[in-house]
């Protein structure tokens, strides 16, 4: 991971990708799905025929404009395994069309919705994103987490993203929350999810 880092900072970006991608292969805490495992999927989706349809999820997230030099990072990931919203809909747009072929569906006549307009569906609000990556610097601040390369370091600066933003929270934030949950529940009064959160946001605010 050092290494792979310091050839990104001189521009070896293929020697860093490929020493990135070893760090994750002998990574101690194997949380991730590994080139072993990436390799038996595509041998699966290979020689599966018409009942496999396969999405290349990690070469998917290399070529989107969040990577960094080619590398899915921080823009696209909560931390080691956990998606950001971005992240979640970069995936959802890569396995759309094959779960569209899977389940038979003539081909949409429009592109997929917007990385905003699926927030707003989902209610996934500025307010929401703090709660989750809040929650995420508690998951962190955990064993086994702890012995970390740079851990303290990584927790300090969520922290203090955390702390700025709560800091420049207002109460309009929060108005404009409610109205976009209450928006999406109209919507989908039967999803019970979307009712789920609204009652977290408004036990957050008192109410």
């Amino acid at each position: 991971f050092r290494m792979a880092r310091c050839y990104e900072a001189i521009g070896k970006l293929d020697e860093a990708r490929r020493h990135y991608f070893l760090a994750r292969d002998w990574d101690a805490i194997q949380f991730r799905a590994d080139s072993r495992l990436n390799d038996a999927m595509r041998s699966v989706a290979a020689d599966g025929g018409g009942h496999v349809h396969f999405a290349h999820i990690e070469k998917h997230c290399a070529g989107s404009s969040l990577a960094q030099n080619g590398v899915p990072g921080g823009n696209i990931s909560q931390e080691h395994v956990h998606f950001r919203f971005d992240g979640d809909h970069l995936v959802a747009t890569a396995l759309l069309p094959g779960v569209a072929s899977a389940f038979g569906l003539s081909a949409p006549s429009s592109p997929p919705l917007s990385r905003d307009d699926c927030a707003r569906r989902l209610a996934y609000t500025a307010i929401d994103d703090f709660n989750v990556r809040s929650s995420i610097a508690r998951l962190l601040a955990n064993p086994p987490f702890l012995d970390q390369l740079e851990h303290s370091l990584r927790l300090a600066m969520l922290e203090g993203e955390l702390k700025e933003r709560e800091r420049q929270a207002t109460r309009q934030m929060f108005d404009d929350a409610l109205s976009v949950h209450g928006q999406a529940v109209a919507a989908r009064p039967d999803d019970w999810m979307l009712r789920f959160n609204y009652a977290n946001l408004l036990r957050q605010i008192g109410n």
